[in-house]
């Protein structure tokens, strides 16, 4: 409790620190000229699990769908033996807003919104896993370490809070046949957190670059009163074909994997993501891309961390 009242008068600071000093220097964080960030000529194209290290202003958003592939869950027991099989299909939503902006040639101040659900589509997978949404606000500040011809480094400081709201019809039915008191379909839980981490890029030639990020976090998880460690840390290459082809098309290929409570709800597990991105790259001051994700995401009241095929389209505005 006492490090959450901490965590919440500080977030609360930081987001005034963070409009006044945007406000103030609004036009000193400007770039002469408005481009993607690039290395070595290399445009590089953004996604939505791994940030890059620019210290640059924009405005993004993120809209995704998924499912699972493979729900499965025999969780319900009765003096130990399994009474309850289930299948079905589990279905997310995710909606994400993002505003970065230059303060200074070495530091940006972000700040991030995002809502996401997920919901058993079917009798067998809501009873399974009912419903789960969970809101997030994050802010946070980028310094700039080191930027050269191909290479560039920054670390970054946030502070995040978490707000879950969790349906767990069968979790109930299994408190109420082990005689838990108090046993609640509804469960409403603010987590708060505060975390570190680098960041860096390359760029290989005009066609080829690739960045990454490593970010570690101590707060608040969804087990009432527990507080632990969690991390997040994955990689991309990233392809421009159209200044040496004239094809407007970029890619990206990325791998993360992570144990925020934004994507795992389930304590001590993590969640691995593949993804791939086709992104339109003729405009400098613009992106749009459809990105391609297989996850696998611990669920509650499922052991085998079942597979999801995740789907977002995705724009960024630099300014």
């Amino acid at each position: 409790m006492i490090f959450s009242q901490k965590i919440s008068v500080m977030m609360r600071f930081s987001f005034l620190l963070v409009v006044f000093s945007t406000s103030d220097l609004l036009v000193y964080g400007q770039a002469d000229t408005v481009t993607r960030p690039s290395l070595n000529n290399h445009e590089f194209s953004p996604v939505s699990t791994t940030s890059l290290p620019f210290v640059n202003t924009y405005f993004s958003t993120i809209m995704g769908y998924g499912s699972t592939l493979n729900f499965s869950d025999d969780w319900l027991e009765i003096d130990g033996e399994p009474v309850l099989g289930l299948a079905g299909t589990i279905t997310f939503l995710d909606m994400r807003l993002a505003y970065h902006q230059r303060v200074r040639n070495w530091m940006a101040a972000y700040i991030h919104l995002g809502i996401a659900a997920r919901v058993g589509t079917e009798a067998q997978s809501l009873l399974a896993q009912g419903l789960t949404t969970i809101e997030n606000f994050e802010i946070g500040w980028k310094f700039k370490l080191f930027e050269g011809e191909k290479s560039a480094f920054s670390a970054i400081v946030e502070l995040k809070k978490n707000n879950g709201r969790f349906v767990n019809i069968l979790g109930y039915v299994q408190d109420v046949l082990d005689s838990i008191q108090p046993a609640s379909i509804t469960q409403n839980i603010p987590v708060l957190s505060m975390g570190t981490g680098l960041q860096f890029a390359y760029g290989f030639s005009e066609v080829v670059g690739i960045y990454g990020q490593f970010e570690i976090s101590y707060g608040e998880t969804y087990i009432r009163g527990r507080n632990g460690y969690s991390f997040v840390t994955g990689g991309a290459l990233s392809l421009d074909f159209y200044p040496r082809y004239k094809l407007p098309i970029g890619l990206v290929f990325n791998y993360t994997i992570t144990s925020q409570p934004e994507l795992v709800y389930v304590a001590g597990k993590i969640a691995q993501i593949f993804m791939g991105k086709i992104m339109y790259s003729k405009h400098s001051d613009f992106a749009l891309g459809l990105e391609f994700s297989l996850m696998k995401v611990p669920l509650l009241n499922d052991p085998s961390d079942p597979t999801v095929r995740w789907t977002a389209l995705s724009t960024w505005y630099y300014f």
